[in-house]
């Protein structure tokens, strides 16, 4: 009988570490899987582009003005295909890698005002920005 006992006690002791490796497997598993979802998304809040636009009174509510490095961040969104940008004439085709073209045209510390071209479901589908003299 009390070998019995003994045996029993050493297998609810076996079980309860099981179930215990068990949880905390679960644990660690949940926690790495919430670190990658964090990680996930602060890279895509990285990829998007936000820009603070400061309107005064003296233009127009459509015309929007960036500087040069703005324009050159905005190609990151046409090499992903999300629309089609010109330039001050030169044409940056949607999906196009813009390291390919000349972008000498692009001077940073220049205005551009954007002019925005849309389908006919709202989406953007063209970038026009013409250097502010």
């Amino acid at each position: 009988m009390r070998d019995q006992t003994i045996s029993m006690i050493e297998v609810t002791i076996a079980f309860t570490l099981f179930i215990g490796a068990c949880w905390l497997t679960y644990s660690m598993q949940s926690e790495i899987d919430a670190g990658l979802e964090s990680v996930h998304r602060r890279v895509q809040e990285n990829n998007s582009v936000t820009t603070t636009i400061g309107l005064s009174s003296d233009i127009h509510e459509d015309v929007i003005s960036f500087k040069g490095s703005e324009v050159l961040f905005m190609l990151r969104d046409v090499q992903q295909g999300k629309y089609e940008m010109l330039v001050d004439g030169v044409s940056f085709s949607s999906g196009m890698n813009p390291e390919t073209s000349d972008l000498s045209i692009i001077q940073l510390d220049a205005k551009y005002q954007a002019h925005y071209l849309y389908d006919a479901h709202g989406e953007v589908v063209r970038v026009q920005n013409y250097k502010v003299r």
